[in-house]
Parts: C-alpha cells; structure tokens; sequence
C-alpha cells in the first residue's frame, strides 16, 4: 500500500476527487473580477473573437488557450486548464510529501494542513493562487533527488511564471532559502536553477 501512495497517478485521482467535491459542496466562483475579464478576452466574447492577449497572463499561454477556444468555445479552457493545473500540482506536492519517509503522524499533520490550504485557495478561485501553488509545487520538486521530479518542477515554474509572473515571483523569493540550502548540498542545482530562471526571465520578458 506504501509503494501506491508513492505513486504521482493514485494522488492525482484522490485529488479529482478532492476538487469535485468541494467544487460541488461550494460552488466554484472566481475571486477576482480579472480571471472573469481574462476569461472573456480569450474565449472572443469582448472582442469577438479568440484572443491570447490577457493582460496578467503570458501570451504563450494566451495562445494556447485561444487555439482551444478557436477549436471549440462549448468548452471553458480557461477554467478547465486552471483546475487541471490546481490538481496536478498539487498531486506533486502530496506525492512528494509521502516520499520524505517522515514519521507517519508527521506526514499526516502535514498532510492535512496541506489540503487545509489547498481547500481554501479551491473555494476562492483565482489564477494568482494557481501561480503561487504551481511555483511551491515546482520548487519543492527542483530539490528532488530523482531526474523525473526536477523535470517536472522545472516545467511547473515556467507554468507558473506564465499565468502570474509576480505571484510565481513572490513564492519563489520566500522558498529561496530553501533552495540555496539545497544548491550547497549539491552544487549541480545551481546550474539547474540558473538556467531555469533565466528562461522565465527571457519568458516573462520577451
């Protein structure tokens, strides 16, 4: 049963389960009237047509979101891809938390505060807590010891640094001490984490 919790796929069909709940006890409503208005840029109904600039958000992913919505606009991608995002990464989160090997109340405490936070940030939905939950997400697996994990931390920051670049920012300046710590212990993430935020940069800012 261990060896399943350890496992990225029984996390993320707990956590669709998880969301779907509490989607369905509280209804989900976006927090901030910008995810309304972004949303209605890309999907073409404030201009009549698709469109990928959405003011706080990359346009790499504004296009992404425009060609689904020009492919079909029964579907709110908008939505979609950000309650996708919000599961996955918060799989990630939980499947590595289990792989520390702590002491089981320890990872159970902190399990639960986990879903504590993330049932909070799912009932007052926003892009923003999307960026800040995808960046911690992201980091916390850049500290990982396996190759897997550092590639999907790495994508998950540049995820985050597209849909709120200031958010994924914010996060990144607060787990920094961490991932210095972890740069000494093993000298090869400081290329890895150079690297990584000069292509965010270089994203952000292109």
């Amino acid at each position: 049963m261990r060896r399943i919790c350890e496992k990225l796929w029984f996390w993320c069909v707990i956590n669709v389960a998880v969301f779907a709940l509490l989607s369905f006890i509280c209804p989900l409503h976006y927090e901030e009237n910008d995810d309304i208005a972004m949303c209605m840029i890309a999907n073409g109904v404030l201009s009549g047509s698709p469109d990928c600039h959405l003011v706080f958000i990359n346009a790499v992913w504004g296009y992404l979101l425009q060609t689904l919505y020009s492919f079909t606009i029964s579907v709110e991608w908008y939505t979609l891809l950000l309650a996708l995002l919000h599961i996955f990464s918060f799989s990630f989160l939980t499947c590595l938390v289990v792989r520390e090997h702590k002491p089981r109340y320890v990872t159970l405490i902190f399990l639960l505060l986990l879903y504590a936070f993330w049932a909070r940030i799912i009932v007052c939905f926003q892009f923003t807590t999307t960026a800040g939950l995808l960046c911690a997400a992201g980091c916390y697996g850049l500290i990982q010891k396996d190759k897997s994990s550092l590639i999907i931390g790495a994508i998950l920051v540049i995820l985050a640094s597209m849909i709120r670049f200031h958010a994924a920012a914010l996060v990144g300046i607060v787990l920094a001490p961490f991932m210095i710590y972890s740069a000494f212990k093993n000298k090869k993430l400081w290329i890895i984490f150079f690297s990584l935020l000069c292509g965010v940069f270089l994203l952000h800012y292109a």
